[in-house]
């Protein structure tokens, strides 16, 4: 079902409503531009600054406008600034849209919002939200309006099923043809990739302008003069943020751990250091367990064994087991780990039953912390292991150190984080 709002606000003021536009991303796509506008050619977009800095799941965007009134006469005006949002089942707007202001040369003004659904499915639905604010233009007046706002760049689905795919934020350009010619004489975009880059994540992808990124500049900002929008109406970032999740399971095992004892067939004892199975599991990525047989440990298993997690959610199973990670190598520092052996393959075994086996790649040596570890562990399973009791990981191969035949793993986790299951 879709319905075009703007249609009904001009039925219901009776006015001219002019719209401007930034919208979260939906996991159904909007048709934006079919949303249908009045425009004023005496009214002119002389310039807009757009700052987009991303900190996790959320955008928080400022746009910055400068109006001129060409006319004689006054002008008075709804503005109303359009964003879509989409609302899971158990959600509302204010989860999706966390906050909205409006400033008129640096005054806060009040503003009413109006909203419809334009999209439904048993899930979620997308709602067109038009914050609108009234605007009185004196002739030949120059007016700067500042909007700022905080939205989620995820689903409902993305936080629900933690799928990795990428967070996308998309600003919608083309409800600012309503003003003059529908030509910014001069657009300022800024991304703030400060918080991404912290947090070992990445813009994947930008579209809709024709513009580089650099992943290794934190603040990035782009120029244009006589910015026609009707030929660029849609900018779409999309970003990656998988360590930001991983951390957050990692930082809450309580929630979204698995209980787990590790035990292992060997271990290596040197002096008083006893690298123990149990460092698999201790939260430290340079405490490694290390086999303690004479060769490079071919056969040697490490045995994990579940027994689900008793969360709040008393009355879930927490056994379904949807990650499961290995840190390869003795990560203490680069030394340690080039000097001793990784696991090259290993075979796993899941309740008993064999499932075959993995081939790791030898990554290089890299510092690890809560928010990376996603990008240096090795992911072991490319699906949900089910409801699971005891997992076994078998040395197969490895690669060679330069000074010890000692093979060592780092850490262990297990995750689940998908919705819990009775």
């Amino acid at each position: 079902m879709k319905k075009y709002l703007v249609i009904i606000f001009l039925v219901l003021f009776n006015v001219y409503l002019f719209a401007n536009g930034g919208i979260p991303y939906n996991s159904i796509e909007a048709e934006p531009a079919k949303i249908t506008l009045i425009n004023d050619k005496e009214l002119i977009l002389d310039k807009e600054q757009l700052l987009i800095k991303f900190v996790d799941d959320f955008a928080i965007v400022t746009c910055k406008y400068e109006i001129i009134n060409k006319s004689k006469n006054t002008k008075k005006i709804n503005f109303a600034f359009n964003i879509p949002i989409t609302v899971g089942q158990y959600q509302n707007e204010k989860y999706c849209l966390v906050y909205y202001k409006i400033f008129e040369n640096q005054d806060e003004l009040d503003f009413i919002t109006k909203k419809e659904i334009i999209e439904e499915n048993p899930f979620e639905n997308i709602y067109e939200i038009w914050n609108q604010s009234s605007l009185t233009f004196s002739p030949e007046e120059r007016k700067q309006l500042e909007i700022v706002y905080k939205t989620r760049t995820n689903t409902w689905a993305r936080i629900c099923n933690a799928k990795y795919d990428s967070n996308t934020f998309v600003y919608n350009l083309f409800p600012a043809t309503s003003f003059g010619n529908g030509v910014i004489n001069d657009f300022k975009l800024t991304i703030d990739k400060t918080e991404l880059i912290f947090e070992e994540g990445k813009i994947k992808k930008i579209t809709g302008l024709n513009i580089q990124n650099d992943e290794k500049i934190p603040v990035q900002t782009y120029n244009f003069k006589n910015f026609d929008i009707t030929k660029n109406p849609v900018l779409k970032i999309e970003y990656d943020i998988n360590g930001y999740y991983i951390a957050n399971y990692i930082q809450n095992p309580y929630e979204y751990g698995v209980r787990v004892n590790a035990n292992a067939d060997s271990e290596l004892t040197e002096g008083t250091t006893v690298y123990s199975s149990k460092n698999l599991l201790d939260g430290n990525y340079s405490t490694p367990w290390v086999e303690g047989v004479s060769d490079f440990g071919k056969s040697q298993k490490i045995q994990l064994k579940l027994f689900g997690n008793p969360s709040k959610f008393t009355a879930y199973n927490y056994e379904n087991v949807t990650h499961l990670y290995l840190l390869n190598g003795f990560r203490k520092n680069e030394k340690t780990y080039y000097e001793n052996n990784r696991i090259k393959t290993l075979r796993l075994w899941v309740n008993g039953k064999d499932c075959g086996t993995v081939e790791l790649n030898d990554k290089p040596f890299n510092t690890v912390n809560d928010f990376n570890f996603a990008y240096e562990a090795d992911l072991l399973n490319s699906g949900r292991l089910g409801k699971v009791k005891t997992i076994e990981i078998e040395i197969l191969d490895v690669y060679k150190g330069t000074k010890y035949n000692d093979t060592c793993v780092s850490e262990i986790i297990v995750l689940n984080v998908d919705i819990p299951t009775n």
